[in-house]
């Protein structure tokens, strides 16, 4: 495959998935009573949901930069594994859909990015 539309492709997908990643933490920060309270998500306490949230975003930008993309890829795989872990537990199969495909495209970011 050419290099050259693979790091397109690559930065495509990172840029998108910082929007999306972003947003996410924000509704995180802006909702952690709500998140704490729900009865499958009061798991994790109140400030966690909130810290959880400014990681989120923080790693989010990470992946626009490229010093930071890999770190920023794994630990945001890390955070949606952990969503997974807690959706499953909770609620069954039906939310995971949110976590999955995210985090299956941060793992090929990171693996796309390794090294570079």
């Amino acid at each position: 495959m050419n290099k050259r539309l693979v790091n397109i492709g690559l930065w495509i997908l990172q840029i998108a998935l910082a929007f999306y990643l972003i947003s996410g933490g924000v509704y995180m920060m802006g909702n952690y009573k709500m998140l704490a309270s729900a009865w499958a998500l009061n798991v994790i306490p109140t400030f966690a949901w909130r810290a959880l949230g400014v990681v989120q975003i923080l790693l989010a930008f990470g992946l626009v930069f490229r010093k930071f993309t890999f770190v920023a890829a794994i630990g945001l795989t890390v955070i949606s594994l952990l969503g997974m872990g807690l959706y499953a537990s909770y609620t069954g199969t039906g939310a995971i859909f949110w976590a999955v495909i995210p985090g299956v495209l941060l793992l090929v970011v990171g693996i796309g990015r390794r090294g570079n």
